[in-house]
C-alpha cells in the first residue's frame, strides 16, 4: 500500500497538531503508520467506490485506544491525479455526492455513508466511528444471518430520481461489543443529491442494539 501517501493524510487530518508521524511502511495489503507509541493500521476498504476510474486507493484505517473495544476508524481516498479525501469530514462526504451527476454509482456513495456514519450522532463535523458499518444490500442474505431481526423491517436499497435530484433510500447495520454482549444496531437512511450539488441527508433508527447469541462476531453482509 501506498504507505507515505497514507502517513501524510494521518498527519494532515488526524492527528493533533504537536504530534507528528515517526514512522510508515507498507506492504501490499497493509500499512502501518507510527505517531510516537500509536499505530495506525490501513488496509484496502474494498468498498465499490474502489471501480471507479478516478480513484487509486480506499483506505480504511484503523487504530486503538488502548482500552478493550475502544477503536477507531477513518475512511481515505486517494486519487490518481493525487488528490485526496478524508471522509470522517462530514463535508468532505457530502461535497462527493455531487459526483452522482457524473456517473458515481449511488451503492457506492451510500456504501461510505454505511461504513463511517452508521453511529454518527451528528454532533461533530469530523465524525470518529467506533466501528465500520455495512450497506445492507442483500435482504435474504442479511435475514439468513441474522434471524433475530424482524424480517419486516428489512429492504433493499432504493434510488429514484425526482426532478433534477437523486433520491437514495438504504439501510446500514453495525455490529458493536458491550463488555461481553455483541449488539446490533439497523440505521435507516435517506439521502438527498440535487445534480451537481452535495448531499444531504436523514437517518432513523430501525433496529437499536439488539443482543446478538453468543455466536462471535459474524462476518456482516
Amino acid at each position: 500500500m501506498q504507505a507515505d501517501r497514507i502517513a501524510e493524510a494521518i498527519q494532515r487530518y488526524v492527528l493533533h497538531p504537536e504530534a507528528r508521524v515517526t514512522e510508515a511502511h507498507g506492504v501490499p495489503e497493509r500499512a502501518f503508520v507510527f505517531a510516537g507509541n500509536v499505530v495506525y493500521e490501513a488496509f484496502p476498504a474494498r468498498w465499490r467506490i474502489q471501480d471507479e476510474a478516478w480513484v487509486d486507493d480506499a483506505v480504511l484505517v484503523f487504530t486503538s485506544l488502548g482500552i478493550t473495544h475502544m477503536e477507531l476508524y477513518y475512511g481515505l481516498l486517494l486519487e490518481r491525479d493525487g488528490g485526496e479525501h478524508f471522509l470522517n469530514d462530514r463535508a468532505v462526504l457530502a461535497g462527493l455526492g455531487a459526483r452522482l451527476a457524473t456517473g458515481l454509482d449511488p451503492l457506492a456513495y451510500a456504501e461510505l455513508l454505511a461504513a463511517l456514519y452508521t453511529d454518527d450522532d451528528g454532533r461533530r463535523a469530523v465524525h470518529h466511528t467506533g466501528r465500520p458499518g455495512y450497506l445492507l444490500d442483500d435482504p435474504e442474505t442479511f435475514a439468513s444471518r441474522y434471524p433475530e431481526v424482524d424480517p419486516g423491517l428489512i429492504s433493499a436499497p432504493v434510488v429514484r430520481r425526482d426532478g433534477d435530484t437523486t433520491v437514495l433510500e438504504f439501510l446500514s447495520h453495525r455490529q458493536h461489543p458491550v463488555e461481553l454482549t455483541l449488539l446490533l444496531d439497523v440505521v435507516a437512511w435517506t439521502v438527498t443529491v440535487p445534480d451537481g450539488a452535495p448531499a444531504t441527508w436523514t437517518r432513523r433508527p430501525v433496529v437499536r442494539e439488539l443482543p446478538l447469541p453468543p455466536r462471535g462476531l459474524r462476518r456482516p453482509s
